[in-house]
């Protein structure tokens, strides 16, 4: 498990746009209570060998996407440049933007996580939807139903393609997201994302299957600076702290440890 500078995730973007021309994008929106509906229920007891298993998890997507929502929604200082025209449309259960809409481009950090990558050689993320705006304070905000492209974006030493379709709302400071990811790694091996996301008081969780059951990882920024994780499970939710070591407790309940 790599733990990432939450603080340099959540920060250092770099946006632009790009010279081709815009292909407008059609995804299905996504429902925020189905999502919360899929979170709920099922959840494994969490045992040593599994807590191992979870430390060894890479969280440097679900970290990027957390400090990417987080700053659309918080209005982070974001410097950018962008295509905009204003059609929009919904067509057949499926959103879909007319021959231009807003779009935002986002440079992926690539292998060395806490140096900014300002010439988009890692791959990008491009933004799409109707609702994105300049806040008062000039920084970008985007709000309604939203689609994520990532086009071979390097974080740390995987790299991701694929879509994420979203719905965030700045007002209730939540997320809803659903992802269809191709994961490639350094040694040439594909893997695939397709989970539900919960952005939900800064933290974004999503479900963790494993051997022995089904848990939601949470990151973000939690009230207690010390913790790197949370974890859900059938006995509530353990809270993960640590550097060598990884110590996972819930008050007045068990603690785990393990080393990683």
């Amino acid at each position: 498990m790599r733990f990432l500078s939450l603080y340099l995730v959540s920060l250092t973007f770099f946006v632009g746009c790009g010279p081709e021309p815009y292909s407008p994008p059609r995804w299905t929106p996504v429902d925020p209570l189905e999502i919360e509906n899929e979170m709920e229920g099922g959840l494994g007891i969490l045992t040593l060998e599994i807590l191992q298993r979870t430390v060894d998890e890479d969280l440097s997507l679900p970290l990027y996407l957390h400090g990417l929502i987080h700053g659309l929604l918080q209005e982070k200082n974001i410097s950018s440049e962008t295509e905009e025209q204003t059609e929009w449309s919904q067509r057949e259960g499926q959103l879909e933007v007319g021959d231009a809409a807003l779009w935002v481009r986002f440079s992926c950090p690539g292998p060395v996580l806490d140096e900014p990558n300002t010439n988009f050689e890692f791959g990008n993320v491009q933004l799409d939807g109707p609702f994105m705006s300049w806040g008062e304070s000039g920084s970008l905000l985007a709000t309604g139903d939203l689609l994520f492209r990532l086009d071979a974006c390097s974080i740390g030493e995987k790299q991701f393609s694929g879509r994420i379709s979203a719905y965030l709302s700045s007002e209730e400071s939540i997320g809803a997201l659903r992802s269809d990811i191709l994961i490639r790694a350094s040694d040439g091996t594909e893997s695939h994302w397709d989970a539900p996301l919960l952005f939900r008081e800064g933290i974004l969780y999503y479900p963790l299957a494993l051997e022995g059951g089904r848990f939601i990882m949470g990151v973000g920024v939690f009230p207690d600076p010390s913790t790197l994780f949370s974890l859900g499970t059938a006995d509530g939710v353990f809270h993960c702290r640590g550097g060598g070591a990884i110590e996972c407790s819930i008050p007045g309940g068990p603690t785990l440890r393990v080393t990683r």
